[in-house]
Order: structure tokens, then C-alpha cells, then sequence
């Protein structure tokens, strides 16, 4: 199935639009935790006619329909990153923001332990590191 395909059925869309195709690949095709005036930029550089409302529209429905991840990480706005990259959780530093992605055995033991005790079916688990990177120490 190509991408276009599955990207409409996923939003449930007859028609895709240029605008969410472009933002698709943005957020796809990147490694970094996008803030949506970057991802704004790079879009508009796409498509000059791409308003920051319509950014904004496009993200929350690409997080609605379980294709982008909305992420905090210490900061007031938001970022964005693809539900296709492997699992894995974030250290963050808290003073210049920097992000690295990091993976753990400790996410699948805290599952496991809350099926146990609590009964629930967890379906992922969010680890968020917070301390100041090499730079910043």
C-alpha cells in the first residue's frame, strides 16, 4: 500500500491534501523533535501559501488519528515526532532544551508490573529524563 494511501486511510480522508502530504514528510523524514514554528518554516518554504493555522489543524489531526506523537518535554509548546519510529523515551536537558532519544528495558518491566498489580493492558510507556547535557554542566 503506498504512503498517500495509508496516510488517508489513517486520517480517513478521500483526499489528500498538498498541505498534509507536506507535513507528513516533514515530520517523517526527520530525527529531531519538531516545535511547530519549524515545522511551520519548513512547510512554508514548500508551499509558500501554508498558513500556521492550517499547521496547527493538520497536527492535531495527525494526532488524532495516532500518526504524530505531541510531545511537552519541560518546555511551554509542544513538539512533534512520527508514531513510526521505534520505541523509546527522552532525555531532556533543562537548561538549553536539548533532546536525545534513549531506549530502556525499563519501560517493558514497568508494563509488565502494572498489568500485575493494576490489571491494566498498557499500551506504552513515557520516560522523560530530566538533567543539564555535557554542554551545560
Amino acid at each position: 500500500m503506498s504512503n498517500d494511501l495509508q496516510l488517508k486511510k489513517k486520517l480517513g480522508v478521500e483526499r489528500l491534501t498538498t498541505q498534509r502530504k507536506i507535513l507528513y514528510e516533514i515530520v517523517k523524514g526527520t530525527k529531531e523533535h519538531l516545535h511547530v514554528e519549524d515545522i511551520f518554516k519548513r512547510a512554508k518554504k514548500k508551499y509558500p501559501k501554508i498558513d500556521l493555522s492550517t499547521v496547527y489543524r493538520i497536527l492535531t489531526e495527525f494526532k488524532n488519528a495516532g500518526i504524530v506523537h505531541e510531545l511537552h518535554l519541560e518546555e511551554d509548546h509542544h513538539h512533534y515526532e512520527t508514531t513510526e519510529k521505534k520505541a523509546h523515551h527522552h532525555l531532556i536537558c533543562g537548561r538549553c532544551g536539548a533532546v536525545i532519544d534513549f531506549e530502556s528495558s525499563l519501560s517493558e518491566i514497568i508494563r509488565k508490573d502494572i498489568a500485575k498489580r493494576y490489571g491494566y493492558n498498557v499500551s506504552h510507556v513515557k520516560i522523560e529524563a530530566v538533567g543539564l547535557c555535557e554542554k551545560c554542566e
